[in-house]
């Protein structure tokens, strides 16, 4: 019991400096993770080391496969159009939605911001992109459609490993104001009964942010491919 803390501590540590050596590419996206090698560069037990495998798996990060091993996710140029592309489809779709309700639009992302203000206070990355996945999660509940929900679902684990990718790079975290202004601006316009205009602030929102992970995902594949 006593030592229960100590244990969280660490696999929170552990976590945490993987996370960032995840993101930075300083690990390569489709690689082993050994776990002889890696507990020992981590200062953990090797039981310690798999709860903190299961933590990133849980995020996106990391990929368990049978026979051999867990390896770091690999996130593509083709995975992120693809990604966004299904944002685009679902997240136009509830804008619509939302013009016919617009007292439940207002409610569900109006909370969205309070958490994504509190997050961005906190200055915590993955604070942030939970809180900022999670306004476009509340988006996409404005549907009330089970089947719309459950396909924002299949892409959530990837969308989440997206944003922290880009979060990371332009270290979002440490200067989140705004980040979140543009969504302040989206959730604004998008209650405000103009759909048109919504729609088009959305697909730039989503243009945006596609460019920029595609970019910064070039630029991984540059290092990977330049590595000796």
């Amino acid at each position: 019991m006593i030592s229960a803390p100590h244990a969280e501590s660490n696999v929170g540590r552990g976590a945490s400096a993987l996370r960032r050596r995840i993101l930075a590419g300083e690990v390569r996206p489709g690689g082993p993770l050994r776990e002889v090698a890696l507990a020992a560069e981590l200062g953990v037990s090797r039981n310690t080391l798999r709860e903190i495998l299961l933590m990133l798996a849980a995020e996106g990060l990391v990929q368990h496969v049978p026979h051999h091993g867990a390896r770091v996710v690999q996130l593509g140029v083709r995975d992120a159009r693809d990604i966004y592309l299904v944002r685009q489809v679902i997240e136009s779709a509830a804008i619509e939605r939302a013009a016919s309700r617009p007292l439940q639009a207002a409610e569900y992302l109006s909370a969205a911001i309070e958490r994504l203000e509190d997050a961005a206070g906190a200055h915590d990355l993955d604070r942030l992109v939970e809180a900022d996945l999670g306004f476009h999660r509340s988006l996409a509940a404005v549907l009330e459609s089970d089947r719309l929900t459950a396909l924002f679902h299949t892409i959530e684990t990837q969308l989440r490993l997206a944003f922290s990718i880009v979060a990371f790079a332009d270290r979002e975290y440490e200067q989140p104001a705004p980040l979140v202004d543009e969504h302040r601006r989206l959730q604004k316009v998008i209650t405000g009964g103009d759909v048109d205009r919504a729609k088009e602030a959305l697909l730039e929102h989503l243009a945006k942010y596609e460019t920029r992970l595609i970019a910064v995902l070039r630029e991984q594949e540059r290092g990977v491919h330049e590595a000796p």
